[in-house]
């Protein structure tokens, strides 16, 4: 059973996700089909997972290049650039999250071509969506 608690933490994931949705997360540039741009937290998740469906149905593998969004549709595609080593990565949105903080779980391979170590800022293009 929900406990009390448990409701308002679900309330509250799902408010922040609401918010992400609605705001606008940075600055809209050209060029690129849908072509926005926004900053955020990024970090990635990977072997512990392998195996498991993600909440698109797909089966996760931490050796694709593939990322979760708390509201991006699922197959949206995505060019992600670390701040920190100017490194990027094209992903697939197939999975939800994080949970409670940032915007973007990346997988192991994808984080891995990027140099991301733990959380760290991103830049986050959105190059295509459904």
């Amino acid at each position: 059973s929900i406990t009390a608690r448990m409701r308002a933490r679900l309330a509250a994931e799902h408010a922040r996700r609401d918010r992400l949705a609605r705001s606008d997360g940075g600055t809209s540039t050209g060029g690129a089909p849908g072509g926005r741009v926004f900053y955020g937290d990024c970090t990635w998740y990977g072997p512990g997972f392998a195996g498991d469906p993600t909440a698109s149905g797909e089966i996760f593998d931490p050796h694709k290049l593939t990322a979760a969004s708390p509201w991006l549709p699922f197959n949206t595609m995505l060019r992600v650039t670390s701040t920190v080593t100017g490194k990027s990565v094209t992903v697939r949105v197939n999975d939800r999250g994080p949970f409670g903080h940032g915007v973007l779980d990346l997988s192991q391979r994808a984080a891995r071509i990027i140099g991301l170590v733990g959380w760290q800022r991103v830049r986050i293009e959105i190059m295509s969506q459904p």
